[in-house]
């Protein structure tokens, strides 16, 4: 699985776009470049529910039908959150955060007063709406690849008075991408000499679980 929150608008894969698997992937993908074939775009919203003052629910991409069944596919997925008072957390595998700090002092935990505020997003962060002109920043700016096998789970955190309740709703743009391994052995020297555009999946793991 890889992710960034992107700085700028980026466009999502087309066919014939090259994508360069670096890292920890499964065997099929590991450290080779695969070439999208087709794309067709979704969106999925999940209503996490109504939660209590310090309630987390658990969201878990495969039991929304956000998983790719075979492995000539990535899904290329933006995600964004609508206004509550909380935040999420990416987790993969299941028990591990994702976006740890370096320093083990301070692990991610949705239950500290000070600890929940590392490794999170809210709507600042990713919104779930286009932009206007108070908030002209653009929408779903957080941004995965995943595939068959490896999928993130979320944490969503509801920090709210006592006697409050929350409603967060995930919304997901998913970028349903046909791959096939390139074997071209002059495209595949272009993309090892950089003469060639390439999009880089790298892994979370290359960079590190504890920080990023």
């Amino acid at each position: 699985m890889a992710f960034k929150l992107l700085a700028v608008p980026e466009r999502l894969f087309d066919p014939g776009d090259l994508v360069s698997f670096n890292g920890e992937w499964p065997q099929y993908y590991r450290n080779k470049v695969f070439r999208v074939t087709r794309a067709m775009q979704t969106l999925r919203e999940h209503v996490v529910g109504r939660l209590p003052a310090a309630a987390q629910v658990t969201v878990n991409v495969d039991d929304i039908g956000l998983n790719p069944e075979y492995e000539p596919w990535l899904y290329q997925v933006r995600i964004g959150v609508n206004p509550f008072l909380g935040h999420f957390y990416v987790r993969w595998p299941a028990n591990d955060f994702t976006m740890q700090l370096q320093d083990p002092n301070f692990p991610i935990n949705p239950q500290d007063d000070d600890l929940r505020y590392i490794g999170f997003l809210d709507h600042d962060a990713t919104r779930k709406e286009n932009p206007t002109v108070l908030h002209p920043e653009p929408a779903l700016r957080f941004q995965f690849i995943w595939v068959k096998d490896q999928l993130p789970g979320f944490i969503v955190y509801a920090d709210a008075p006592a006697g409050t309740f929350q409603k967060p709703v995930l919304r997901f743009l998913v970028n349903i991408c046909g791959i096939v391994e390139e074997t071209d052995g002059q495209t595949l020297e272009q993309v090892r000499s950089g003469k060639l555009l390439v999009a880089q999946a790298t892994h979370y793991s290359e960079i590190g679980r504890r920080g990023l």
